[in-house]
């Protein structure tokens, strides 16, 4: 099938203007938020392409990519917001979210060339969904039977039964969690594999872990922030490094996808403009990054 589309027209990328006369943190907030809205529509009209071509003969690859993309193009934007905002926790949560989402896109476009790895990525998802099952019957034994734990053990056994095709995999008799063979590991084992663990943090995948507004919570939180004023009493809470590398982070997943189904259907010239324009957004983070890492903001 071949579609024939133009991504972006040849004008130039509406970038902010870093000479502002007032390098303040709130400038380069306001700054960092238009050129992630311009990135974000970047991505939006990529994604039209992508679902231009729904004849494809490896769908359900076809379909992980297509899904990884738009939910990392969902969060990005959210991320952003919620971290020049200050809102913590919700920034915390949506990297989480953002970040998975990115590296197993990359992962997959970059390093699956005979789709194997994609096939294990399925397979993982198999044996947690029949781990979760477990965890749900037992939750469905216990009065009040809540309306979503029966619709997500419905949808956990119509996953399951599309996906018989794969019953060679073992019978997860234990609620314990696997992800499978060792190259289908984790987020942070594909970060590595690609050299792309700037936005990875350990110890905030294991924060996430505590119950939210525990006493353990509480004070974990407090001592945290108060080392943080300890170390740099006028550090400024939003954190442009991260808003930076995960800029980056989206440029290099979309470009993975550019080369891998996108390119294919646009002409060299546009081929090259977009290469243009992503070389642009890449420069413009970079530098305002070092722009505001240069300024005294407060």
């Amino acid at each position: 099938m071949t579609v024939h589309v133009s991504l972006l027209n040849s004008k130039q990328l509406n970038l902010p203007d870093l000479n502002f006369t007032k390098k303040t943190e709130a400038a380069f907030n306001r700054a960092f938020l238009c050129a992630a809205r311009t990135l974000e529509q970047y991505m939006v009209q990529i994604q039209l392409v992508l679902q231009a071509d729904r004849d494809r003969a490896d769908k359900q690859f076809y379909a992980a990519i297509c899904g990884l993309f738009a939910k990392m193009c969902r969060h990005y934007l959210s991320y952003v917001w919620l971290e020049i905002e200050h809102d913590t926790i919700g920034s915390q949560l949506l990297m989480e979210q953002f970040y998975a989402a990115a590296i197993t896109l990359t992962y997959l476009l970059e390093k699956d060339v005979d789709r194997s790895l994609f096939w294990e990525y399925v397979a993982a998802s198999i044996l947690q969904a029949h781990s979760l099952i477990l965890e749900v019957k037992m939750q469905l034994q216990q009065p009040p039977t809540h309306k979503d734990t029966l619709k997500l053990y419905a949808q956990l056994q119509r996953f399951l039964a599309d996906h018989k095709s794969l019953a060679y995999l073992p019978a997860v008799d234990e609620l314990t969690y696997s992800w499978g063979s060792s190259s289908a590991n984790t987020t942070e084992k594909r970060a590595s594999l690609l050299g792309l663990q700037a936005l990875s943090n350990p110890a905030r995948q294991l924060m996430l872990k505590v119950t939210p507004a525990s006493w353990l919570e509480l004070q974990l939180s407090q001592s945290l922030n108060a080392k943080s004023r300890e170390i740099s009493p006028t550090q400024t809470r939003t954190d442009f490094t991260s808003l930076r590398d995960a800029s980056h982070l989206c440029l290099h997943a979309t470009h993975s996808l550019l080369e891998v189904f996108v390119n294919q259907y646009i002409n060299p010239h546009e081929c090259r403009l977009q290469q243009q324009h992503m070389n642009a957004l890449y420069s413009w983070f970079y530098t305002a990054h070092q722009a505001y890492q240069s300024q005294d903001c407060n």
